[in-house]
């Protein structure tokens, strides 16, 4: 679904080339969303559906069945650091 979403970076390069920009570069920049000081915080988030729009597309049972296999598999009582991934595309316009 969230891939869906979004244009894939192949079709944001050919259309910046289509209007004339050049020297196109792709970065990516990771941003810190939230810092969960317990995975019981954290699965409290997710059961809430919090800040995560693609979690209101899981029905109820599906959404538990996610917060058990994320339960699952953080072992260690440490802080979580939530981040999300940006990309920029940098592009210089060609001189008419």
């Amino acid at each position: 679904m969230e891939i869906s979403r979004r244009h894939t970076s192949a079709q944001v390069i050919k259309d910046l080339e289509g209007c004339g920009f050049h020297d196109i570069e792709k970065h990516t920049l990771w941003e810190v969303r939230q810092i969960h000081t317990s995975k019981e915080k954290l699965l409290a988030d997710i059961r809430a559906r919090l800040g995560r729009s693609i979690l209101h597309a899981l029905e109820d049972d599906e959404l538990e069945k996610l917060v058990l296999y994320i339960d699952d598999c953080i072992t260690e009582e440490r802080d979580i650091v939530e981040m999300d991934r940006w990309t920029v595309w940098k592009a210089v316009k060609k001189r008419s």
